[in-house]
């Protein structure tokens, strides 16, 4: 099984794979530059991807009458991080810059010759 988790405090994202035995390796810590809402990821068969997208966790604006603690910004572009799957730390990740977007979930992504394919919704 494979977990994500993401917080308003460093270090913003953190990444877990859980064996079938039901052990948890260690967490694999995933740098981005702020807290952002991360709501999804995507496995497939080799890798794990992450999306840095521009939805910002900022509650000083809802506190002065915002409705929502996450504001998107759309002069920032978005991000997709790509791990392999079994990684041992972030070392390994590389990061590819796409327009402004954000992407609630996830359908499905996979890898085939050099090129990844993915559906969102």
């Amino acid at each position: 099984m494979f977990a994500f988790g993401y917080s308003r405090t460093q270090p913003y994202v953190m990444y877990r794979v859980i064996s079938k035995d039901g052990v948890m390796n260690d967490p694999v810590q995933i740098t981005i530059p702020e807290s952002i809402m991360m709501h999804d990821f995507a496995i497939t068969q080799n890798y794990a991807i992450f999306m840095d997208l521009p939805l910002y966790f900022r509650p000083k604006e809802m506190v002065k009458g915002e409705k929502f603690s996450y504001l998107f910004d759309p002069t920032k572009k978005a991000r997709f991080g790509i791990l392999p799957r079994y990684a041992k730390n972030e070392l390994q990740i590389k990061w590819f810059e796409l327009p402004t977007c954000f992407i609630f979930h996830t359908g499905e992504f996979y890898f085939s010759l050099c090129l990844f394919h993915f559906l969102l919704l």
